[in-house]
């Protein structure tokens, strides 16, 4: 039997862009949407969706240029991978609440939700081992950034391909993130 031995190169953005250049991977890039959205948006731009017969799911690109927090959660999974960035690009904050949604909701209309009801993630940049996560199903979240203009770092999310968005809306409650 032949015997084929491979060298192993290390990887590179060159040698990437090569094995796209034959078809063979896609890298990740940001739409020119995502890389400018209008102030006061946060666009998501699908970069590919499977094929329904291997199940549906999607990669999106994902630009913030929102800073009003406005929570939501998805019923199901969603991956973040946040590619490498410094202090050039606008911040990008993940907020993230403690409570179920019916716990904000009850704390909302009694008047009791709290800055210990949540954190806020600074995700630029991202540290080794901290640069892909999944956001669980059912976690009330939003992702925002300052006010003004700056350059949007964008990063990346994979999801189920049809995954709704469920907004949370409050009464009674005004979240703001600390510039």
């Amino acid at each position: 039997m032949k015997r084929i031995t491979l060298q192993p190169q290390p990887i590179s953005k060159g040698l990437l862009e090569h094995l796209e250049d034959k078809g063979l991977i896609q890298m990740f890039r940001p739409t020119e949407l995502t890389l400018n959205p209008p102030a006061g948006t946060n666009v998501g731009e699908s970069l590919y969706e499977s094929d329904e017969k291997y199940g549906p799911h999607k990669l999106i690109a994902v630009g913030i240029n929102n800073h009003n927090v406005a929570l939501g959660l998805h019923p199901d999974n969603e991956e973040f991978l946040l590619p490498y960035y410094d202090s050039s690009v606008k911040p990008v904050y993940l907020v993230i609440s403690y409570l179920s949604e019916e716990e904000i909701r009850a704390k909302d209309r009694e008047n009791s939700l709290s800055a210990e009801d949540f954190v806020c993630l600074s995700l630029y940049p991202a540290p080794r081992g901290a640069e892909m996560f999944t956001v669980l199903g059912g976690t009330v979240h939003c992702e925002v950034t300052k006010p003004g203009e700056g350059e949007i770092g964008c990063f990346f999310v994979t999801e189920s391909r049809d995954l709704p968005l469920i907004s949370v809306d409050l009464e009674k409650t005004m979240i703001d993130v600390e510039q």
